[in-house]
């Protein structure tokens, strides 16, 4: 592109678009004062300049609080440039959505999950702390760090929907469409139970290659009349009851980030020597210490091309939500 633009403290060149959120683009640019190449954020339009301010005050707010420990992308800088709004970040490599689609069959091991859960959990468990839902929980929404690193690492973005105070947000549109929660669907009130449902949603979609509620609308999504029994709890593993928790309807009795992070699925053995594990459950105590499309696409995989074991749990995680949710999809409307 080779477009520049300056800040009270740095010059930039634009390099290439990276994709756009519900507001504004994101692209690509070296920050010429330190040779960095970092994501800019763009915001062209008057109308939503207010909410990217708005976003801007929640991760200086969430900085001050050490956002950086917990999964959350790092807010350089933001600035006015002719009548346009910017907002630097660290550039992060990719979003989850198209990590998935480079995949076989467009989902992940548990194995490979596993790290995944842990780290969003602690994310939650911070934000839940300090009081701010998120409100847009969503693959589009989860980067990547470094695809080439093992395991994965990665970090919460977009925070433009994000809130303090949800009690007086009740009514509010929160969520993209496919991981909205049975509460924000029906205007009841709500709090950051919300962004464990969208969770649950996107652990499922992880596994199965597929989106868990790939409804058209509000309507769709409510048609079913659902029951919250839990139908042969003893014999789900650790995996699937996992799920069943994060998807309960009633928020009051779904599970909570700090309880995520202590489920066997989470903290099991194979985490041990994991250095991402060890990383997170030094900071995962939150608690304790302070008292970026729309349109994702999800490929449908044939049974067949899937081991007998694997088809299995596939099975028991689609029966279980069923049990436990209604449908959903991911489009803001």
């Amino acid at each position: 592109m080779g477009i520049g633009i300056s800040s009270p403290s740095s010059d930039y060149e634009m390099e290439h678009y990276l994709g756009s959120g519900a507001y504004g683009a994101v692209v690509q640019s070296k920050k010429l004062t330190t040779n960095e190449t970092v994501a800019l954020k763009v915001i062209k339009n008057e109308r939503y300049m207010e909410v990217a301010k708005k976003e801007v005050e929640i991760l200086q707010y969430l900085k001050g609080l050490g956002s950086d420990k917990f999964n959350i992308v790092m807010l350089n800088d933001s600035f006015t440039h002719v009548g346009c709004y910017y907002m630097e970040f660290e550039k992060l490599d990719i979003n989850l959505t198209d990590f998935l689609r480079k995949k076989p069959r467009r989902s992940l091991e548990q194995k490979e999950i596993c790290p995944i859960v842990h780290q969003l959990a602690t994310t939650l468990d911070f934000l839940q702390s300090v009081g701010i839902v998120h409100a847009d929980l969503k693959p589009e929404n989860i980067m990547i760090v470094d695809e080439g690193q093992k395991p994965v690492r990665v970090k919460i973005i977009d925070f433009g929907l994000a809130l303090k105070n949800p009690e007086e947000h009740r009514g509010a549109v929160l969520q993209t469409l496919w991981y909205r929660c049975p509460e924000v669907l029906l205007g009841a009130a709500f709090s950051g139970a919300i962004d464990v449902w969208s969770l649950g949603c996107i652990v499922v979609e992880m596994f199965t290659g597929s989106a868990l509620f790939p409804g058209e609308n509000e309507n769709e999504m409510l048609r079913e009349n659902v029951s919250d029994e839990n139908g042969g709890e003893s014999e789900r593993d650790s995996f699937v009851e996992l799920v069943a928790d994060m998807l309960k309807l009633d928020s009051a009795k779904r599970i909570s980030p700090s309880e995520i992070l202590l489920h066997p699925f989470v903290a099991k053995s194979h985490l041990a020597d994991n250095s991402i594990h060890e990383k997170s459950s030094s900071s995962a105590g939150s608690k304790t210490k302070i008292d970026q499309n729309d349109n994702a696409e999800s490929g449908n995989r044939s049974p067949d091309a899937i081991p007998a074991k694997r088809r299995k749990d596939c099975e028991d995680v689609e029966m279980t939500c069923a049990q436990t949710s209604p449908s959903m999809s991911p489009s803001q409307k």
